[in-house]
């Protein structure tokens, strides 16, 4: 027997949703959001005794599941976006776990998919007729896809010479930007920043006659900045700003790494700093 896939169990959960949405639970399940799910998800666990729903709640959530766990299950709201979002149709599930939650939400049998993936139940005609919304999505998958290859047959062939040049234009100019960028695989220090430059450029070549170096996208964005005494140097207790001491003095930058002339490592800031040479 061939096993049941999980794009199977996905119809199979829509399918069973959109009966639910109309029966018990509908004041949820019409329109599902996240704090919905969650407040239906801690009613439907405090009856359930079954032990494969337990292990789906643990594994999905990483704790598990008892009466008192609302606060904890409160924090993870946002994990129910996936399948709120699945269930009114706007994107996909890949996770497994999520599938198997929106399962037990919908109360769809047989589950988890382990179990479905074993089962006759896309075989056998009496549980089908449980799920009448399940031949009706089969047919507008099909409908689907056979619209969609409508569309796309059409529109190769509306193809024009003309759309044709327009796109050799967008790749060419697409293959000059990839080789202008790769030649600027490069660095240079300039003034108060660092600068993409062709790797091939000599001393000669420059007026900057700073070293050229490999492109590091870790100091990429180093800047020399100026300060003052309205610049904020500190964020929840940590500094944002960083220094080191050169010839012609001080200097500010905006994250750490090392000096872009001297090499000398750069320091976070600190209030002696501030107070011996800002304020």
């Amino acid at each position: 027997m061939e096993n049941n896939t999980l794009e199977d169990y996905k119809i199979a959960v829509k399918a069973k949703y959109e009966i639910e949405k109309r029966g018990t639970h509908s004041s949820v399940l019409i329109s599902p959001s996240r704090a919905r799910l969650r407040s239906l998800c801690l009613e439907i666990f405090k009856s359930n005794q079954n032990q494969n729903d337990l292990n789906v709640f643990s594994s999905f959530f990483r704790f598990d599941f008892s009466p008192s766990c609302s606060g904890k299950l409160k924090a993870q709201t946002d994990k129910f976006r996936p399948i709120e979002t699945f269930l009114k149709g706007d994107t996909n599930l890949v996770d497994v776990e999520a599938i198997n939650l929106a399962a037990i939400l919908v109360d769809f049998q047989p589950r988890p998919f382990l179990k479905f993936s074993k089962s006759d139940w896309n075989k056998d005609a009496a549980k089908m007729k449980e799920f009448p919304g399940l031949h009706k999505k089969n047919e507008e998958i099909h409908t689907l896809k056979h619209t969609e290859q409508s569309h796309k047959n059409t529109f190769l062939e509306k193809i024009s010479k003309k759309m044709v040049l327009i796109v050799l234009i967008v790749l060419s100019f697409a293959l000059t930007s990839y080789f202008v960028f790769q030649k600027k695989q490069c660095m240079q220090w300039s003034d108060d920043h660092y600068e993409l430059v062709d790797c091939e450029l000599s001393t000669n070549d420059l007026v900057n006659f700073n070293t050229i170096k490999p492109l590091d996208k870790n100091l990429i964005d180093l800047k020399k900045i100026n300060v003052c005494d309205t610049t904020v140097f500190f964020k929840n207790g940590e500094a944002i700003i960083w220094y080191t001491k050169t010839e012609n003095g001080i200097e500010f930058f905006n994250t750490h790494g090392r000096h872009p002339e001297n090499d000398n490592a750069l320091k976070p800031v600190t209030h002696y700093i501030l107070n011996k040479y800002v304020k």
